[in-house]
């Protein structure tokens, strides 16, 4: 069921796009400039981790946090932007080579299997 929290969220996100969330997550960026780019990978792995580990809680426990998951993919996201932002570089330009690619790959029958250059 949507809530007015669910509504707040959609007011601000439907106009807004992924340069913007990069642009807001920054301002509470807080790790030192000789840590660029070395902190967020790591914490990259550790949130993807996290993430990991909801679903082993549902394999392994049968219990199923939608919430909790959401939460930790949007830590996915925070670190995502500052890496983006270490290497100069838009949160809209990293997914636009993204789909670019992934479309590539489609078009050429290449979508499935292994490596960087299929």
């Amino acid at each position: 069921m949507i809530n007015e929290s669910d509504l707040d969220a959609w007011e601000y996100y439907n106009s807004k796009t992924l340069n913007d969330y990069q642009s807001e997550a920054l301002r509470t960026k807080a790790y030192p400039d000789d840590k660029r780019i070395i902190y967020p990978v790591g914490l990259l792995t550790e949130e993807a981790g996290e993430v990991a580990g909801k679903l082993n809680k549902y394999h392994r426990d049968g219990t199923w946090d939608r919430d909790g998951m959401i939460k930790e993919m949007g830590d996915v996201m925070w670190a995502l932007a500052a890496l983006a932002s270490d290497l100069n570089v838009s949160l809209e330009e990293v997914a636009d080579r993204n789909i670019k690619k992934l479309r590539d790959r489609q078009k050429r029958g290449k979508i499935a299997g292994s490596g960087d250059n299929r």
